[in-house]
């Protein structure tokens, strides 16, 4: 099944064939929105084959429905940025056609590939829309209008369904997460853009389950996508830094 061949279990395991293959005891992870929440579960599956751990922006996920409450998913905060009426029925016309998993046995690689950049288009509306308002009112926009990748990103089509399925509707990660991190010695860096559309929480949550003495949380010039463009030297930064205090001598 696409579960099985893509799904959770099979990303994670991806990584460790990596890392056999690579021929190294220990990797050094690095992960960004749903990288991230693979990169954390790998290392709770495998914490003594993680050197160092950076999460910048990781994606909210760890809990399905959020603790916070429906309207603090991603989809739901996308959606109360729209103020067009075409804009929302068009957003609208898109969730429905994204969670169809009815229609999967039809689905291609291409088309599937197809709706995953359409979220960037709508991502892209919510962040303009936001920065108007935010202007409007004479403050500083609360996303950078420079998040949206371009549209040739490459993103996967089938993968990303096989995990919607392999994690179920409704999850708590957090917990079982916790009690496999809490014995962790690896350093743990957590990244998260000041204009990013999902609040500081979201990545703080992931602070939660290692030790409190493994973790650092740093605040980044950028939005989601913090990883490109100027805000990228400053998480480079906060990389090498993370990957030094491991032993005391910087990465090698």
């Amino acid at each position: 099944t696409v579960e099985q061949t893509l799904g959770i279990g099979e990303q994670i395991a991806d990584i460790e064939r990596a890392r056999r293959r690579l021929g190294v005891d220990q990797l050094v992870l690095v992960g960004h929105s749903f990288g991230g929440f693979m990169a954390t579960l790998y290392a709770a599956e495998f914490p003594h084959a993680v050197k160092a751990l950076v999460l910048i922006a990781p994606a909210a996920v760890l809990t399905l429905p959020p603790v916070a409450g429906p309207k603090h998913s991603f989809f739901d905060i996308i959606g109360s940025k729209l103020r067009s009426e075409e804009h929302q029925k068009d957003f609208g016309d898109f969730l429905r056609r994204y969670f169809d998993f009815g229609s999967l046995p039809k689905a291609t690689e291409t088309s599937l590939a197809a709706l995953q950049e359409e979220t960037l288009l709508h991502f892209q509306r919510a962040a303009e829309q936001a920065a108007k308002d935010a202007h409007d009112k004479g403050l500083q926009p609360e996303i950078s209008l420079s998040d949206e990748p371009p549209v040739s990103a490459g993103l996967g089509g089938f993968a990303a369904w096989a995990t919607y399925i392999s994690m179920g509707r409704e999850h708590d990660y957090r917990k079982q997460l916790r009690d496999r991190l809490q014995h962790s010695a690896f350093p743990v860096a957590i990244v998260h853009g000041t204009k990013d559309i999902m609040p500081p929480s979201s990545s703080q949550d992931y602070g939660d389950l290692f030790p409190s003495g493994h973790v650092s949380f740093h605040e980044v010039d950028g939005g989601h996508f913090v990883i490109e463009g100027e805000s990228a030297k400053d998480v480079a930064k906060i990389i090498i830094s993370t990957v030094a205090a491991c032993d005391g001598d910087g990465p090698k």
